[in-house]
């Protein structure tokens, strides 16, 4: 893989996992941060201290896993998770795009053929999950800023996290819209390169002696000889 391949592929890493594995970091800290601030008004309402507190198994998951939990306390909890469960998924979705993109590969070869069969479906098939992807980062990335500004500075900036939000349904947009526009008329052939016989007299050999056994003429009237070209047209 050279410089270029490398550093694209880099760019595909982030911009794939950035936001899910914050998100994810996010979600753990904010929930171990909710726990622990559980634990310690436990400990001071009973006056014991925190170890006795943890030993007796009084969690957030006990209270919350009861018939009547608190609602105002618990649904916060079970938002947290919401979010580590949908970074974890848009990981995953980034590691399916990986495995599809680098499949394709494997399996065209360089076989033009297969390239032309599998190329089309590919492609349409990774733009719809990228476009997934990119949603779902945008809703993580705004409930992650939300959560962390609340639990960590106890204040919100809600202009600056719908700007985060608009900015990353825009960018989404733009990025599928663009991508599409792109591979519309996308266009993936293999050139020949005409030949004359002073040039390749081994391959008119070739040429004529398969056309003899085949009972046909080689050539065309003139002294050169051509390849097929096979293309393939993205979006057709």
């Amino acid at each position: 893989m050279n410089k270029k391949a490398l550093k694209l592929f880099a760019g595909l890493l982030l911009c794939l996992f950035t936001v899910p594995l914050l998100g994810l970091f996010v979600g753990k800290g904010v929930e171990g941060t909710y726990q622990n601030t559980f634990e310690d008004a436990v400990a001071k309402q009973y006056s014991m201290d925190k170890a006795t507190v943890v030993a007796k198994g009084i969690s957030l998951d006990t209270i919350c896993s009861s018939a009547d939990r608190p609602e105002d306390t618990c649904s916060y909890l079970d938002n947290v998770r919401l979010l580590q469960r949908g970074s974890a998924y848009t990981a995953a979705l980034g590691i399916g795009i990986l495995v599809l993109i680098f499949g394709a590969k494997l399996l065209s070869g360089r076989n033009r053929d297969r390239l032309a069969l599998v190329f089309g479906p590919t492609i349409h098939l990774v733009l719809l999950m990228l476009a997934v992807s990119i949603f779902a980062q945008g809703a993580i990335a705004v409930y992650g800023i939300y959560t962390a500004e609340s639990v960590y500075l106890g204040m919100i900036q809600p202009k600056i996290i719908g700007l985060i939000g608009i900015g990353a349904l825009v960018a989404g947009g733009y990025l599928l819209l663009s991508t599409l526009r792109f591979f519309k008329r996308l266009e993936m052939s293999v050139f020949a390169k005409e030949l004359d016989r002073a040039q390749a007299p081994q391959i008119f050999e070739l040429v004529e002696g398969v056309a003899s056994r085949l009972g046909v003429r080689a050539g065309a009237g003139r002294n050169t000889a051509t390849v097929a070209i096979k293309s393939y047209q993205g979006g057709r």
